[in-house]
């Protein structure tokens, strides 16, 4: 059996008071945030808080720095 190749891309949240947390995955970032895939990626690509928190594609927060 093949392996898949994934599109994952990992996530990096930031809490109003800077602590980050990373993800590996916007849907694993789902399931521990308890919040939706959908709306986390909405928030990596318009920069607008979903649940208090920004969200940011690891490869954009790292060129922010």
């Amino acid at each position: 059996m093949k392996k898949r190749k994934t599109r994952a891309r990992a996530v990096v949240a930031t809490a109003p008071c800077g602590q980050q947390a990373v993800y590996p995955s916007v849907s694993l970032a789902a399931e521990r945030a308890g919040g939706q895939a959908a709306r986390i990626s909405a928030a990596c690509r318009t920069g607008v808080p979903y649940k208090g928190v920004l969200w940011m594609y690891e490869e954009e927060a790292k060129r922010a720095k």
